[in-house]
């Protein structure tokens, strides 16, 4: 796949992972909050964007395939670590109780979807950057619908995402890398697609009643 060039300085490379890794321990922390805060933990928002961003940084494909990979597994690393470490969890209870594995697999997989399509979103076909763009900011719309609890108590996380949303796509329109009305609809379609496919997985992998 063509992508434009992008040049990574280790800096931006840096606080990528910086980032990840404070979204590791918030995990925990944010658990333990109560509020919109509590809710921050269990959205997918932070990390797959997270990770799509970095992937942009690369300008290739395979690196971005693997930025993606790392950005989110340098979270979820960071996360076992301070429970392990921070927390004094038990090794076996991090395993089979957190299921450790289960999650840095899946999260590996999924952070390296992303990582694919931040290099997509710097395709030089308009199409291939539209289906990457349609896909990321339909993230957040994904977490209000599947995630956030429909309760008066989660509005102002449900504000947020809805800003996020509206901040990703103001990101994707600047970039003049992408046409309006096809990032409108393609949203739309993609979050649809994209929630079925999180309740199918979560109801059948891991077992939560959602």
């Amino acid at each position: 796949m063509e992508v434009t060039g992008r040049s990574t300085t280790p800096l931006v490379v840096a606080a990528h992972l910086l980032l990840a890794a404070a979204l590791g321990v918030y995990a925990d922390i944010g658990f333990h909050a109560s509020g919109a805060w509590a809710i921050g933990p269990l959205l997918a928002t932070p990390w797959l964007v997270l990770s799509f961003s970095a992937a942009r940084a690369t300008g290739a494909v395979p690196l971005a395939i693997l930025a993606g990979a790392v950005t989110v597994g340098v979270g979820l690393i960071t996360y076992y670590a301070w429970l392990l470490l921070g927390q004094q969890v038990a090794w076996g209870t991090v395993v089979q109780h957190f299921r450790a594995p289960l999650w840095l697999g899946a999260g590996a997989v999924v952070g390296a979807a992303f990582g694919l399509l931040g290099g997509m979103s710097l395709s030089g076909r308009r199409a291939v950057r539209e289906v990457a763009w349609c896909t990321v900011v339909a993230v957040p719309l994904v977490d209000i619908w599947v995630r956030v609890p429909r309760t008066d108590g989660q509005i102002l996380a449900a504000v947020a995402l809805s800003a996020a949303a509206a901040g990703l796509f103001v990101w994707a329109v600047r970039t003049r890398e992408v046409r309006t009305a096809q990032l409108v609809v393609g949203t739309a379609v993609m979050a649809l697609a994209l929630g079925l496919a999180e309740l199918l997985v979560l109801r059948h992998l891991f077992g939560f009643n959602v």
